[in-house]
């Protein structure tokens, strides 16, 4: 079904996604509403926004109420067309969880967010900004494209990527982050002291972070070490044996469960 004009990619200021960028990440379903909820970067008279549509599984037609604007609530410099809605979607407690990160590339202003969407739609988005402090930008919320985690309480966890904040207070940058299924960090009422786990900056300092080379394996131990480009060692990896089918879930309220095909190897880091 033809849901709305996806954007074209010709209009993203950097990016690897062509000719149209549109629904990107994995959908979620609600078995027990029998709906399915995608997110996708729509154009409308040119102007760029993302959407989250819901539709019913029996029929194939649009939920009453969708779509629903998920733009984040960007601050000054901000704009959806520098945004990428990559993640796939979780549930949770009546809530679609959507994250952010930027465009291929890095370009322009753009902050690592997720936002919390009501099944709902009269209930209003509420949103976590990673690297929102004055001055502090990027902070992907990227996952590989998988959806984040909920634990059986209901808990929500996002990794987030390279953020502008300092090593003494990376701002949510570079960390696992914990929050509620309305995106607010746990423990704590400002953002800066929400919960959350940073690795040490041995790991990733911002010396060199976006000159690391990519990790390397050597055999038979097959120890991979990731490297910037003072060839100083970043981080060390030791590689399990490949996953060649798993089971993703995406909220313990959802009941959805999809069936992936072949997984790539995963890999447990460690501090040198």
């Amino acid at each position: 079904m033809h849901l709305a004009t996806p954007e074209p990619s010709s209009v993203a200021p950097c990016g690897d996604i062509s000719p149209l960028i549109g629904i990107t990440s994995t959908p979620v379903i609600d078995t027990a509403a029998n709906r399915i909820y995608a997110v996708g970067a729509v154009s409308t008279s040119g102007t760029i926004h993302h959407e989250l549509f819901a539709l019913d599984l029996r029929s194939g037609l649009p939920v009453a109420g969708f779509p629903v604007n998920v733009d984040p609530p960007f601050p000054s410099g901000g704009t959806p067309v520098n945004q990428l809605q990559r993640p796939g979607l979780a549930l949770d407690a009546g809530r679609i969880l959507i994250g952010y990160g930027g465009n291929d590339g890095d370009c322009n202003s753009y902050w690592g967010w997720l936002v919390s969407a009501p099944t709902n739609p009269g209930a209003g988005i509420t949103a976590f900004q990673v690297d929102g402090q004055p001055g502090h930008a990027e902070g992907a919320i990227w996952g590989s494209g998988n959806a984040p985690p909920v634990d059986a309480a209901g808990t929500v966890y996002v990794a987030t990527g390279n953020g502008s904040g300092a090593t003494s207070d990376p701002d949510f940058g570079d960390s696992v982050v914990k929050l509620t299924a309305l995106a607010s960090p746990l423990a704590g009422g400002h953002q800066r002291t929400g919960r959350r786990w940073t690795p040490p900056t041995p790991i990733w300092g911002r010396a060199c972070p976006r000159s690391c080379q990519a990790p390397s394996y050597s055999s038979p131990a097959r120890t991979a070490v990731a490297t910037c480009s003072t060839a100083r060692p970043l981080a060390t990896s030791r590689r399990p044996a490949p996953r060649h089918r798993a089971s993703a879930r995406a909220g313990a309220s959802a009941g959805l469960s999809m069936t992936l095909g072949t997984l790539p190897s995963t890999h447990r880091v460690t501090a040198v």
